[in-house]
């Protein structure tokens, strides 16, 4: 009886002895999704048109800062246009100051997309560039014109 009593405690105590720690390990993966950042300073620019010379009246404004960035491997560039095609005679241009490693494509603006900006490196941040818009007009004007231009940074091809 005296064995079997001993057999019996060691039964129930047994697991509770002597065992170490049971541990695992996970590989974990870190990914990254592709981030395409494009942004603006301003919402809206007003250009006021106030000179002219041999018919073709003009105006400029460039107070609106660019950002880009991606983080992907490709190189990028930024494209754009506008909602609503121009009067024949009226032109809408947008340049971007040369910033980082971009270069700028002086581009008159229409509702077909047209890059403005080409040769973003890949991995970078285009930042401080300056957008100038210009407007030229061999109408007589007496109403506000307004357009809406849509960036896009996207991949170069």
């Amino acid at each position: 009886m005296k064995k079997f009593l001993a057999l019996m405690a060691i039964a129930v105590f047994l697991p509770f002895m002597g065992y170490s720690d049971d541990t695992d390990s996970q590989d974990v993966s870190i990914t990254f999704s592709t981030i395409n950042d494009l942004e603006v300073s301003s919402g809206t620019v007003g250009i006021l048109v106030a000179t002219s010379s041999q018919g073709l009246a003009t105006g400029t404004d460039a107070s609106t800062l660019l950002y880009a960035y991606s983080n992907d491997a490709f190189v990028k560039k930024i494209t754009a246009s506008i909602d609503t095609d121009m009067a024949t005679g009226d032109t809408l241009s947008l340049l971007v100051a040369s910033y980082g490693t971009g270069t700028p494509v002086n581009t008159s603006l229409s509702t077909a997309v047209a890059e403005i900006m080409t040769g973003i490196a890949a991995s970078s941040a285009t930042t401080g560039s300056t957008l100038t818009y210009t407007f030229t007009t061999t109408n007589a004007q007496s109403s506000a014109i307004n357009r809406t231009v849509v960036l896009t940074l996207v991949g170069s091809t």
